[in-house]
């Protein structure tokens, strides 16, 4: 029986923002967050995601990202 893997949020942002060819710096602007926090976040994964940033992305891009 396969095993079930569980895909990183952080990933799944990661490779829309590539698709739509948007830099995680614009990103960043526009959702009012320090870049140095979302390059923690999203490449080093040293801070995790929490729900108040993933609703300031879902609401900048217009998607529904779950954690």
């Amino acid at each position: 029986m396969p095993t079930k893997v569980k895909i990183d949020t952080r990933d799944t942002i990661l490779s829309y923002l590539k698709e739509n060819d948007w830099k995680l710096a614009w990103l960043c602007r526009k959702i009012k967050m320090a870049y140095p926090t979302g390059y923690s976040i999203f490449i080093q994964k040293t801070i995790s995601l929490s729900q108040v940033n993933l609703d300031k992305i879902n609401k900048a891009l217009k998607t529904e990202f779950t954690l």
